[in-house]
């Protein structure tokens, strides 16, 4: 179907600050792509230079071909985009703002997709209302509904559900799943793991400027099968000596249920070389297991530092 959008090495520093250090990742057609990472780890910033909005410092962006800071009409006329910042005019109405959208794109039988897209996203009986007086979620699927006008075959969303209530996010990842549907290649950014997991279809993860995993979000999740456990030890002797082992064995964290460890690691563990750490360690009666990985935990992994799993054992510890 085609390469839609593509970074190498890309880069971006704003004064003496790194924003983008080595951003390398591409988008295919058809895509549902999830750039996820914590606030502050150039999510945006590599989205504003997709767009043509940043200049980048180091490396090369290319949107259909086209390199980023020399985006053509043809070109932009391809894109749908909803930044954190919204950009709607507050003093105008909803369908102001769609109209003024409209004619700027040369939208054709604009009423017809204006009423459709309205329709779509509920907001029929706000068509009047200033967006100064709307909520945040209205304002926001005002700025869909704007996205959409021009049916674009790319749609680009930045943190689309952040500080929104679970009505509204629902009804969000609801469009983005339609969108797939209908063919349409999305760039998800959030740093909500839960709602990436269930929208997307591939997934890269930044940190700090970087791109530190990429892969279809089945095989990124498969890669890392048997680095999370499920730990059963005799209920009369509890988890306190299985945890301090496991304390050893740099676990990144462990969920205690009773008799039941639910343990996450940041290396990939055979089951029968971790029986044989734990019973060496003179616990028996121990059953392990291995435990579906969720992209919350791949983040983990991939994000882990020393730190961070001293941070994670001391709130186990405080359990006890």
């Amino acid at each position: 179907m085609g390469r839609v959008f593509e970074s190498v090495a890309l880069q971006k520093k704003f004064g003496e600050r790194w924003a983008l250090k080595d951003m390398s990742f591409s988008i295919e057609a058809g895509d549902v792509f999830g750039l996820v990472g914590p606030n502050g780890a150039g999510k945006t910033t590599a989205i504003r230079i997709l767009l043509g909005l940043l200049q980048p410092t180091g490396g090369s962006a290319r949107l259909y071909g086209v390199p980023c800071g020399q985006l053509t009409g043809d070109v932009k006329r391809r894109i749908g985009f909803v930044l954190e910042n919204q950009g709607l005019c507050e003093n105008l109405t909803v369908s102001e703002n769609l109209r003024v959208w409209a004619r700027l794109y040369r939208v054709r039988n604009e009423g017809v997709r204006m009423g459709a897209l309205l329709s779509m996203l509920n907001l029929e009986g706000r068509t009047s209302d200033r967006v100064a007086d709307l909520s945040r979620g209205m304002r926001q699927k005002t700025a869909l509904a704007r996205a959409l006008l021009t049916n674009p075959e790319f749609i680009v969303l930045d943190e689309p559900t952040a500080n929104l209530d679970p009505i509204v996010q629902r009804e969000i990842l609801d469009l983005v799943a339609e969108l797939r549907n209908k063919g349409r290649t999305v760039l998800l950014s959030s740093h909500n793991l839960n709602e990436v997991e269930r929208a997307c279809s591939r997934v890269a993860v930044v940190v700090e400027g970087r791109v530190v995993a990429v892969d279809r979000l089945d095989r990124l999740l498969a890669s890392f099968q048997g680095h999370r456990k499920i730990i059963d030890t005799p209920p009369s002797k509890g988890a306190d000596d299985t945890i301090r082992v496991l304390k050893n064995c740099s676990a990144l964290r462990a969920e205690v249920a009773g008799a039941r460890i639910d343990v996450l690691f940041p290396v990939r563990w055979d089951n029968v070389e971790l029986l044989n750490q734990l019973t060496g360690a003179g616990l028996a009666g121990i059953s392990i297991i291995d435990s579906e990985v969720t992209l919350e935990d791949v983040f983990r992994i991939v994000t882990h530092d020393g730190r961070n799993a001293r941070e994670a054992w001391e709130e186990v510890w405080k359990t006890f």
